[in-house]
């Protein structure tokens, strides 16, 4: 809650305005820029959470996920070894590049949906288009990682990475592992933007934003793991 500093009257974390008294209780945000807030989720992800969850436009949060889905369906790949369906690092690269923008779209969709329904049966009320912002810059990361890991990671090993023939830990172990070890910090750091952007737009406890973290991981485990079994069965 933040108390107006004209009459004292405490106001919900969001309100621009002072719901008894109108005078202003925070700066208001028209419009996000992509680079200034990339760069502020960066130095301050806590307070560039507010200024999402506060924003009139959501700017860039469609954008934000379909690049970021590119990511994400790479990541899906390694995972499945797509690469052994496919002799083709051009049919690899050409499918997770088309295929990326509508799954990320639409997994931030049913991910947002989910949270969304979740909340509204525990009785917290939240704005659905906050929450998918707040959902859609979470997965800057991934965004990142398309454009400076993974052009790396092609044109290291090519469709080797996404293969088990050969493993691509013998081909080339160091920089396989660096690679995954770079993955590693693009799921974590995800994984804690999710934390902090729910934190601030709940006003929440730490256990309730980490449990919400927690159910999304073990879900997007699940589906990954699901998906590489009816593969393997379908083979």
């Amino acid at each position: 809650m933040n108390a107006c500093p004209v009459c004292g009257t405490p106001n919900h974390h969001l309100n621009v305005v002072c719901s008894s008294c109108g005078g202003y209780v925070q700066g208001r945000v028209d419009n996000l820029d992509l680079f200034a807030t990339i760069w502020r989720l960066i130095e301050s992800p806590g307070r560039m959470f507010l200024s999402i969850s506060l924003a009139r436009y959501k700017n860039y949060s469609t954008i934000v996920p379909a690049i970021a889905g590119i990511g994400i369906v790479f990541t899906l790949f390694w995972f499945i070894k797509a690469a052994d369906y496919t002799s083709s690092p051009l049919n690899l690269l050409v499918a997770g590049t088309a295929v990326g923008p509508v799954v990320g779209v639409s997994l931030l969709l049913l991910l947002s949906l989910g949270v969304y329904l979740f909340l509204r049966i525990a009785g917290v009320a939240v704005r659905f288009r906050n929450l998918y912002a707040v959902l859609a810059y979470s997965l800057v990361p991934f965004m990142l990682s398309v454009f400076f890991i993974l052009p790396l990671v092609f044109f290291t090993f090519g469709r080797y990475f996404f293969s088990l023939n050969p493993p691509p830990w013998l081909v080339r172990p160091v920089s396989y592992y660096i690679f995954i070890g770079l993955g590693s910090v693009v799921l974590g750091w995800t994984a804690f933007l999710i934390f902090t952007g729910l934190r601030t737009l709940l006003d929440c406890k730490r256990k309730t934003a980490a449990l919400i973290v927690s159910a999304i991981a073990c879900v997007s485990v699940g589906a990954a793991v699901l998906v590489r079994i009816i593969l393997t069965s379908g083979g």
